[in-house]
C-alpha cells in the first residue's frame, strides 16, 4: 500500500489501513522512529469512564520505569497481545 501526500503536508489513510489500526476521527496517532522502522499506535480514551478511576490511584508505588516495559515487549512479542 502507498500513500501520496497533498500539497498542504497530510496523507490520507487507505480505508484498510484505517481499519487495522482501528482509527476513527479525532484519534490521536502517533509515529515515532524506531531503528527498524516506525511504529503507529491509535490513541482513543473515553474520560467520563476514566474519571471515577482517580480514586483508585495509589500514589504510594514507585514509578513504573516504561524503558524496561518497552525492552520486555522488544524480547517477547507475545507480551503485545
Amino acid at each position: 500500500m502507498s500513500a501520496t501526500m497533498t500539497s498542504k503536508g497530510k496523507v490520507p489513510f487507505l480505508v484498510q489501513v484505517m481499519e487495522k489500526l482501528r482509527l476513527k476521527a479525532g484519534d490521536a496517532l502517533d509515529i515515532p522512529d524506531k531503528p527498524h522502522g516506525i511504529l503507529s499506535q491509535s490513541h482513543r480514551f473515553n474520560v467520563k469512564k476514566l474519571a471515577p478511576l482517580r480514586t483508585q490511584i495509589r500514589y504510594d508505588l514507585p514509578k513504573p520505569n516504561f524503558e524496561e516495559v518497552r525492552n520486555a515487549y522488544a524480547l517477547n512479542p507475545s507480551l503485545r497481545d
